[in-house]
């Protein structure tokens, strides 16, 4: 009976009579123009066929002189051109052509003529519209109801007619909270306090003492690094060093003091323009030096310098924007309202930015900016005293000279953001940068979004900031509450992360998403409010597990019936072996470090010579081996195999949502990569060390160590057999066991080196387990 009521359901949801009552524009009919028509009936004029617009209404209503017919008739079907033309059988008249390979599919049809047949109103894209706060759908207290939040999620369910899942139980709860907020493994003396008190304000005490936690702010600066493209080298043909871990430290500090996001905005963007600017704010600066630059010999610096500035427009509109403004850089936008010229008036914005085309020197990105401590900054002034006392008695300074610039060589730098007179930009035909027919461009925002309010001079950097964070900016707030959304979810409520434009998806609770965005805004753009509000609800503290209905109905949980699962992200995955082994090193910034990678991994490099400066990988040593996955040091054009294979990005664009994969090359790393296999072995000295003699409180320690639960009967006995098998192996092949516990630079603790091998391999198949790797 279960299987033929969702035989039922299914049909009902793929039938095309199965249309919603009321056909909107933005929900039902513009993601059926923007993916069918709009390449040809659209934005661009440049494509536009049979001077057709179907992006406008006045357009496509008017009555044309080429056929009888407007293309569109509102309230009759019948009469227009459009529904003509898309149920025609001759091959010369159908809609879309044929040889476009996009036909509409019997339902897209139905709605086509049924939002017609309604009066076919057009609406202003949904992300252009300033959001304004709804209220919540009214829903009676209950299981599923803590807070606005699940207010809109539960009254989607009842009209697909489901009902939410009930909570997770506790241990799940801890687990899931401390990797999302932390991306850290709760220490089995948190989950047990938790299970004392289980209740809504033990749950919200738990919840605060992990927004507290510093190792927040690591855990939430990797979704922005992968944003803003952090990397660790300058990328293209050299991917040489630079000096950016500054830059990444201010990103987890500014999580972890709770920062504005509107403050985080102005000072990343124009941090150096602010008044009176503090260290922090031109730190927080280089943010416009974060895209990859060349110094490759023979490169065109003009040709670099118009990549440069692509790079810098579609980061800002991607992060900021939730748009693909940088689709406009050679012609129009196919599908969204951005010209060419508001590209170029986009770019025009950061023409002030102090930059070479190609950077001559090997070693170094100008400009930089020495970071001195709080000694060497006395130091510095000590010696500019000295020299400025021998200068003014006519003392020779030389000596102090060399060494105040032997001193600040040794300071550590950060790449600068210094504002010079603005660059002209050009608009650029078919982006051709050799093309200098082109139009200039000042600094300008598009025009489909509220205006740029500047008189009286050029706009800069801190107005393209101002503008963004304003009240009345449509974008800026539901872009970035979206992305927080996606890091609790699995998906966003606007679905593709890095354009919520006309080829983006409908959101799936549009409401929600403004409610949270207007929230946001209200609070003072209070990260962790925000934070705090979707992780106390219902919707979040949901089961995981699915059923039959609703992998029927709804696979990929977008109408939020139950949480999802997601495998951890590289960092994460790698975190988490460390912190149950006890390796890992806690402490917070600092430079970026080198884990073990295969040895010739980087022999390939070739750079400024036969064997470059970058061709060789030094493993870092003593606890900066063990540092977190977010300070691994990040070469783009060669990133670490163990991040590569569990899909972390290069970094070479902005990137708004990673992939999630599953391969054999996991397990294969999880089992030989040699940060794996020396945490597996550090952590099996800990299980001999302090379980006892047994091996059935052994791995009782050990499951409560790496998974916080017990191990089931099944696994335990597995599990007492692969030690057995172990033992008797590495007894046999005692040089493979040494060999074994010889993985790594960690010492190794003293005692049975056969039953330590042995548990090593045990160790090796709790760290491959679905659940090792796995946020439930």
């Amino acid at each position: 009976m279960f299987s033929i009521l969702c035989a039922v359901l299914f049909s009902a949801c793929s039938s095309s009579t199965d249309l919603p009552e009321e056909v909107t524009f933005n929900r039902d009919i513009r993601p059926i123009l923007s993916d069918k028509c709009f390449v040809c009936h659209g934005f661009d004029p440049g494509t536009r066929e049979g001077n057709l617009r179907l992006d406008l209404r006045e357009t496509a209503i008017a009555r044309r002189e080429d056929y009888d017919r407007p293309a569109i008739v509102p309230g009759d079907p019948g009469g227009s051109e459009l529904v003509k033309r898309i149920h025609a059988s001759n091959p010369d008249k159908i809609m879309p052509p044929r040889d476009t390979r996009a036909p509409l599919t019997e339902r897209e049809k139905a709605l086509l003529e049924r939002w017609i047949a309604q009066g076919a109103e057009w609406e202003p894209h949904w992300l252009y519209i300033t959001p304004t706060r709804p209220e919540p759908p009214i829903e009676p207290e209950g299981e599923g109801i803590r807070n606005p939040i699940d207010a809109f999620v539960v009254a989607r369910l009842r009209q697909e007619h489901l009902e939410p899942s009930p909570q997770a139980d506790p241990v799940t709860l801890a687990r899931r909270l401390s990797f999302d907020l932390t991306g850290l493994p709760p220490a089995p003396d948190m989950v047990a306090a938790y299970l004392e008190n289980p209740d809504d304000a033990g749950y919200e005490r738990l919840v605060d003492d992990l927004l507290a936690s510093t190792h927040y702010g690591e855990r939430m600066a990797v979704m922005w690094l992968d944003l803003i493209r952090y990397a660790d080298t300058d990328g293209y043909h050299s991917d040489l060093h630079r000096n950016v871990s500054p830059f990444r430290d201010y990103v987890i500090h500014a999580f972890n003091t709770n920062k504005p996001f509107d403050r985080f905005t102005r000072e990343q963007l124009a941090g150096d323009l602010l008044p009176h600017a503090t260290t922090e704010q031109l730190v927080a600066a280089g943010y416009n030096r974060l895209g990859q630059a060349t110094k490759e010999g023979g490169a065109q610096p003009k040709e670099y310098l118009a990549k440069y500035a692509g790079d810098r427009v579609r980061t800002v509109s991607t992060v900021w924007m939730g748009s693909t403004v940088g689709c406009a850089e050679c012609h129009d936008h196919k599908f969204d309202p951005f010209t060419q010229q508001e590209f170029y008036r986009m770019a025009a914005f950061f023409a002030d930015v102090k930059e070479e085309g190609v950077f001559p020197n090997e070693n170094l990105l100008p400009p930089e900016m020495p970071l001195p401590d709080r000694d060497e900054t006395q130091e510095i002034r000590e010696l500019d005293r000295r020299i400025e006392e021998g200068r003014r008695q006519g003392v020779p300074v030389e000596a102090v000279l060399k060494q105040r610039e032997e001193l600040l060589a040794n300071i550590p730098h950060v790449l600068e953001t210094v504002s010079i007179e603005p660059r002209m930009v050009r608009l650029l035909q078919r982006g051709n940068w050799q093309d200098k027919r082109g139009t200039v461009a000042e600094p300008g925002v598009p025009a489909i979004l509220p205006a740029l309010a500047v008189e009286g001079r050029r706009a800069n950097r801190l107005d393209l900031a101002d503008w963004l964070v304003a009240p009345e900016n449509p974008t800026t707030a539901r872009v970035f509450v979206n992305h927080l959304w996606a890091r609790f979810f699995g998906n966003g409520i606007a679905r593709v992360l890095d354009d919520l434009g006309s080829q983006g998806d409908w959101p799936t609770h549009p409401d929600l998403l403004d409610w949270l965005a207007v929230e946001f805004t209200d609070s003072g753009w209070d990260v962790k409010h925000i934070v705090k509000r979707i992780v106390m609800s219902a919707t979040y503290r949901q089961d995981s597990r699915s059923n039959e209905l609703l992998d029927t109905v709804d696979p990929e949980n977008f109408l939020l019936a139950r949480q999802t699962r997601l495998r951890f992200d590289a960092e994460t995955i790698r975190d988490n072996a460390l912190a149950v082994s006890g390796l890992l090193d806690r402490r917070l910034g600092g430079e970026s470090v080198k884990p073990y990678q295969p040895e010739g991994y980087w022999k390939d490099i070739r750079t400024f010579g036969t064997e470059g400066p970058a061709s060789t990988w030094e493993a870092s040593d003593g606890s900066n081996q063990y540092r977190r996955g977010l300070y691994t040091y990040w070469k783009r054009s060669f990133l670490h195999p163990s991040m590569m294979a569990f899909d972390a990005s290069d970094r070479q664009e902005c990137t708004a949502e990673r992939a999630r994969s599953n391969t054999p090359l996991q397990a294969l790393v999880l089992l030989n990569d040699p940060s794996y296999v020396e945490a597996a072995r550090v952590f099996a000295d800990r299980i001999v060390d302090a379980a006892g003699p047994a091996v059935d409180e052994r791995l009782q320690w050990a499951f409560r160590q790496a998974l916080s639960r017990d191990p089931t009967p099944e696994e335990v006995s597995a599990l007492k057999e692969l030690v057995r098998q172990e033992e008797t192996w590495y007894a046999d092949r005692p040089d493979e066991a040494a060999q074994l516990l010889a993985v790594g630079q960690a010492p190794s603790s003293e005692g049975d080196f056969v039953q330590r091998a042995a548990w090593t391999s045990v160790a090796r198949a709790v760290f491959n387990t679905h659940e090792f790797i796995t946020r439930y």
